[in-house]
């Protein structure tokens, strides 16, 4: 709410001072009034939204409406100073970000949500909860990080080691149905360590 607070008020702000600014200085509040506007739209709707896909995309749109925003202000005001930072920033988002944001939508439209059957074995999608989640749907899972379930347990990484739990279904989880995996397999992964090479993307993985 705090958000769409701020937005009404930078609308206000702006809508009571553009008629008294010059031509030259006023392309430049408008210009940064617009590139604001989805910055603090989405920073609203990260907080309003408990839908995983609305998170996903929402953070796209952050993170691009944010280089877009930082680009503009330092090619602006610190051109002189700062262009290759402008070029870089501008490499970055077309090589890296824009083909992740693209890699992440494409993967929330073929997301394919199995029906939960005890027993039966899954891959599990969490929900994002925060930055890491919502990195890892960039890169890898449809929505967040991941899991393994199998025989009605949940091996999953907490705290940084693989754990095992009862599995209790959720709606904020997404399954994905696999190969049955033979519990006695799967509990030897208990006591594993996160590291970037040993994760829940390359361990579960290796089990489809």
């Amino acid at each position: 709410m705090r958000y769409l607070l701020l937005k009404l008020i930078l609308d206000f702000i702006y809508l009571g001072v553009s008629p008294y600014i010059s031509d030259d200085k006023g392309l430049l509040v408008w210009a940064l009034y617009l590139l604001i506007q989805p910055v603090v739209l989405s920073l609203a709707i990260k907080n309003l939204s408990s839908n995983p896909a609305v998170k996903v995309v929402n953070f796209i749109v952050l993170i691009t409406s944010s280089i877009l925003f930082v680009n503009f202000v330092l090619e602006w005001f610190l051109f002189e100073r700062f262009e290759n930072i402008s070029r870089i920033l501008n490499i970055i988002l077309m090589l890296i970000v824009l083909p992740l944001c693209f890699n992440a939508i494409c993967k929330l439209f073929v997301v394919e949500n199995s029906t939960y059957e005890e027993g039966k074995s899954y891959f599990g999608f969490k929900k994002p909860v925060n930055i890491f989640g919502l990195i890892a749907a960039l890169v890898k899972s449809p929505y967040g990080h991941c899991f393994l379930i199998t025989k009605g347990k949940m091996f999953k990484f907490s705290k940084g080691i693989v754990k095992e739990v009862d599995y209790k279904h959720s709606d904020d989880f997404c399954l994905r149905r696999i190969k049955n995996v033979p519990l006695s397999e799967a509990e030897k992964l208990v006591g594993r360590k996160w590291t970037l090479f040993n994760n829940c993307f390359t361990i579960f993985r290796t089990f489809k």
